[in-house]
């Protein structure tokens, strides 16, 4: 059934099999369908530049597509529908503003909202019997899962907020996040979704703790986003990438352990001015990490260990070590004569590229640390000493003390990992 510019009409109790779509309306407005069954088509019920319609109570089964695929259409109210065994997406929408959306049930197909704002989607709405928490305009939001299982996790618009200790699975999305700032991730478990994280023009967001294995695609995904922070995410198993930075600017990736995804582990498409530090990245299928059209990065202490290829720079212009140290290659053929754990020769990022990290790190470890602040002579290890190395940084000050962080030490039984006397 086609509506075409077509208006208060109504479509009620047809059943309509293996066509295009079932169901489709283009700048068709205050239209009701109700008690349809739209089952093997390959659109359910599509609608695109139309305004004010009721859907309810229909059955949207078997298609190859979407069960019902809204486009730069507003004001609709969908209510009751149940979509299930739809290829794709069971819901869409994309454009489409100022929508009710109550009481639909989605079964083994999700729910996707792109670029779409000021709708409104209560928890009646459910995915695989587990509701959907779609959040739009809020501010100062504490929402502690406490290990509750929902379908969704959706954000636009929504600014200082913190979220944690949520299980979701089996979404498209797991954790949606559409221009929203200054918010706080914490624990929260995503798998089996298409994508784990995704982030659309949202800035100085922070996570950690979370872990986003298992999805069919990327595990975390960036678009236009900016200065945001991961910390210490674990980001593995995934179909795809483990985290992908697209068109996105001084982020900060520290401490994640990103390993045995399908693909690359962590991948970089225009990307620039990001700090990549202290991640393990291991036992990738594809790059470790990769980067293309993508400059002054820095990146430096990764643990780059038995990937397909550890890294790529098809872009040049990045810094694989800051001024103390560089990262950690099992690929790495130079030595350490002086027992600095710095490789003495330069480590080629990728085969004939030209490319270097001039402080190759020698072991995935790092040294045992004793620090006498009273010892003197050309080889005491004091504090003077402390500061020329790459796991040191401050002054020593009251404003700017000393700082040991994010430091893997094994101290073989022989006694303290860091030892420090005197001080």
């Amino acid at each position: 059934i086609l509506l075409e510019n077509c208006n208060n009409t109504k479509i009620i109790n047809c059943t309509l099999i293996t066509n295009r779509f079932g169901i489709y309306l283009d700048s068709s407005s205050n239209n009701t369908l109700s008690g349809n069954v739209a089952d093997s088509n390959i659109g359910g019920i599509s609608m695109q530049f139309s305004h004010n319609c009721n859907f309810f109570e229909n059955i949207l089964s078997n298609n190859s597509e979407s069960g019902i695929n809204m486009y730069g259409s507003n004001n609709n109210t969908l209510f009751e529908n149940y979509a299930w065994n739809n290829t794709e997406i069971g819901i869409y929408m994309y454009e489409s503003n100022n929508n009710t959306l109550s009481s639909n049930l989605m079964v083994d197909c999700p729910f996707l909202l792109l670029w779409s704002t000021q709708n409104k989607v209560d928890q009646t709405n459910r995915v695989n019997d587990k509701p959907i928490y779609y959040y739009e305009g809020q501010n100062g939001l504490t929402l502690d899962g406490s290990g509750k299982e929902v379908a969704q996790l959706i954000f636009v618009n929504c600014n200082n907020s913190r979220v944690s200790n949520f299980l979701v699975s089996n979404a498209y999305t797991g954790i949606y996040i559409e221009v929203s700032f200054d918010n706080i991730f914490l624990n929260n478990s995503i798998t089996g979704s298409l994508y784990g994280i995704l982030l659309m023009g949202s800035h100085n967001n922070f996570f950690s703790g979370n872990t986003v294995t298992q999805n069919i695609e990327d595990g975390i995904y960036l678009y236009a986003a900016n200065n945001n922070t991961f910390s210490r995410n674990d980001v593995s198993y995934n179909s795809k990438n483990g985290i992908t930075v697209y068109v996105s600017y001084n982020n900060t990736f520290s401490g994640n352990t990103v390993t045995h995804n399908a693909e690359d582990g962590i991948y970089l498409y225009g990307a620039d001015n990001n700090t990549l530090f202290r991640n393990n990245i291991q036992e990738n299928q594809g790059y470790g990490m990769l980067l293309k059209s993508s400059s002054s990065n820095l990146i430096y202490l990764n643990i780059f260990n038995d990937n397909i290829e550890n890294a790529q720079d098809l872009a040049g212009g990045n810094h694989w070590n800051n001024t103390e140290i560089g990262n950690y290659w099992s690929n790495y053929t130079g030595e350490d004569a002086n027992n600095d754990y710095i490789g003495d020769s330069a480590h080629e990022v990728y085969f004939s590229s030209g490319i270097y990290d001039y402080l190759p790190k020698m072991g995935i470890l790092d040294p045992i640390i004793d620090i006498n602040a009273s010892a003197n002579g050309i080889d005491a290890h004091n504090w003077t000493w402390a500061e020329n190395q790459y796991w040191c940084s401050g002054s020593g000050s009251y404003s700017d003390p000393y700082l040991l962080e994010n430091l893997i030490i094994d101290g073989e039984n022989s006694g303290s990992c860091i030892l420090i006397e005197d001080s």
